[in-house]
């Protein structure tokens, strides 16, 4: 019975610990995200970085479109694309 209750235990804190990695990924990009996506340069290109994993991307070259902006590869839950979606910021 100790067992179970300490497996228990043991389930919940990893839930909990992995629920806060979570946020503070997204927090990261988020940052990145608004400074390197549409606005700035990233090492002399444009990059994004996914909020799920924090692989960071590299715009797909000569996607570029006037009302879109800057496309970038598909990651985790996002589709091969634009990120207009995702709230980043495109104006200083």
């Amino acid at each position: 019975m100790i067992t179970f209750i300490m497996h228990c235990l043991a389930t919940y804190a990893k839930k909990v610990k992995d629920e806060k990695d979570a946020v503070e990924c997204v927090k990261v990009a988020k940052v990145f995200n608004n400074r390197y996506t549409y606005l700035y340069l990233y090492h002399g290109e444009y990059a994004w970085m996914c909020p799920e994993c924090n692989h960071l991307h590299r715009r797909i070259p000569n996607t570029f479109q006037f009302l879109t902006g800057n496309h970038f590869p598909a990651c985790c839950s996002f589709q091969e694309g634009h990120r207009l979606q995702c709230g980043i910021k495109t104006q200083p």
